[in-house]
């Protein structure tokens, strides 16, 4: 679920379950001139929830509120999540190292692979040239030098064939044929 869909949802939750049967914890982080406030809120109570049944191991709904403080310029995102996660610090953390990774991969496929640059392209080409990039990428990741960064594996892989068929066809490939 989405912060457009939920039409506030925590209030939603809070009403079926009420406040003093969610459990929550904030995190405050203070970094390069920025505050991210984090509050997680989870509950347990799932009665009002319709559908609930269709969910295997369904155990929680969680609200993640985001609170960012640049320069004094506020923003608020909220995100809500169904989980099988009953601890609040459990789901604190997934949720982080999601976000954590998620993150990361787009700053390398924007900055290494230059994602972002590819406006004019139609949607079906984005599409595809995106499959490619994430190929490309778990390739390196999973095949390359781990001395190397993506950027230099890449421009390796451009110019060293014996390196480009490691990444393709893994570390123990061998052309054989002669």
């Amino acid at each position: 679920m989405n912060g457009d869909e939920d039409m506030g949802m925590i209030g939603v939750v809070s009403r079926f379950v009420g406040y003093n049967n969610m459990t929550s914890i904030q995190t405050v982080e203070k970094d390069h001139g920025r505050i991210k406030t984090r509050r997680y809120a989870t509950s347990t109570q799932l009665d009002w929830l319709s559908g609930k049944d269709d969910w295997t191991n369904l155990h929680a709904v969680v609200m993640v509120e985001s609170i960012r403080d640049v320069k004094d310029k506020v923003t608020t995102e909220r995100r809500y999540y169904l989980t099988s996660l009953t601890d609040v610090n459990m789901i604190a953390d997934a949720i982080c190292n999601h976000w954590s990774i998620e993150n990361s991969q787009h700053w390398v496929l924007d900055v290494i692979f230059s994602e972002d640059d590819q406006k004019s392209l139609e949607r079906h080409e984005k599409a595809n040239k995106a499959l490619l990039t994430r190929t490309a990428l778990n390739l390196i990741r999973a095949n390359g030098d781990a001395k190397l960064s993506v950027k230099r594996s890449k421009m390796r892989a451009s110019q060293d064939k014996s390196y480009l068929e490691q990444l393709l066809f893994g570390k123990g490939w061998c052309d054989c044929s002669g």
